[in-house]
């Protein structure tokens, strides 16, 4: 089986009650609820069925079809996902039509340890063995031989790795508060001076800066991976107003919101997200902490 991935294992996040879709999926995609839960609606031809996404399951969405996402009205939402396709067939697998559609997740099986081992790994490492990697995830999901012990895998001086933890969970909580640089020094466990020091030449931008451009990573994902307006968009993410948001953002990532939208309607590759061109050694346009 030949898998290739169309863009790296990212995560999503939402708010109690956002939705996603109706959108045209036009390869696949595996959808991981690591927190709340779901409905997921599809459409194919005239068939149309509704499957429902506890937490800890994992969803193998199939193309050509129109689906939808409804997600948890009581609390927040956390899902990893990635889209891929499959240019050649694999005799030793069962037909895709005889494929299942979801499986429970349990800790430390094959599909936790590979999904988890993608989002953290993939930005940095080799694409050629991300395919294998993201191959075999497909190939346990679909054969059900999934036990194995976890892996992990560090990146980052630990400071650094420190404060884009603590600034990642800031973001998840409430994406459009402020945070002080002394703040994330403290949980970083070091000084301000030595993390803006460190933080440039790990990753070539301030600590500020860069707790700016994991907002914007994450207006992204809202963007194309839910309903909300841009307005709504700006607001959740702290910026000032659509206007200041729209041009932050094509600054960042060369596409309007509204044209991330529509590409992510249309089922279309979207352009990497900040941590993936940083992870990847890409460039970087260079923030000024606001």
């Amino acid at each position: 089986m030949i898998l290739s991935l169309a863009s790296c294992p990212s995560i999503a996040f939402y708010p109690p009650g956002a939705t996603f879709g109706p959108r045209h999926l036009r390869d696949y995609e595996f959808v991981w609820m690591v927190e709340g839960n779901a409905q997921y609606f599809y459409r194919k031809g005239n068939r149309q069925q509704e499957i429902g996404l506890p937490q800890g399951s994992l969803l193998l969405c199939r193309p050509p079809c129109i689906d939808q996402f409804i997600w948890d009205k009581e609390r927040n939402t956390r899902h990893g996902f990635f889209h891929f396709s499959i240019e050649e067939g694999e005799p030793a697998l069962p037909p895709p039509s005889e494929w299942p559609l979801i499986r429970q997740v349990a800790d430390g099986d094959l599909l936790d340890t590979l999904f988890g081992h993608l989002i953290t790994w993939s930005p940095q490492g080799s694409a050629s063995l991300r395919d294998v990697l993201a191959s075999t995830l497909l190939t346990a999901f679909l054969t059900g031989e999934t036990e194995v012990h976890s892996v992990s895998l560090a990146h980052w001086p630990d400071p650094v790795q420190r404060a884009i933890t603590f600034m990642a969970g800031q973001i998840e909580k409430d994406a459009a508060a402020r945070l002080e640089l002394k703040t994330i020094a403290s949980a970083a466990c070091v000084s301000p001076e030595y993390l803006c020091r460190i933080f440039q030449k790990t990753l070539g931008n301030s600590p500020l800066a860069m707790f700016r451009l994991m907002r914007l990573e994450r207006a992204a994902l809202l963007l194309s991976r839910s309903n909300y307006s841009v307005a709504r968009v700006a607001e959740l993410t702290g910026f000032q107003s659509p206007f200041h948001f729209s041009r932050v953002f094509k600054g960042v990532y060369g596409l309007t919101p509204r044209e991330t939208q529509r590409l992510a309607a249309e089922g279309k590759r979207l352009p990497p997200s900040t941590l993936q061109r940083l992870h990847n050694g890409m460039s970087e346009p260079k923030e000024k902490a606001r």
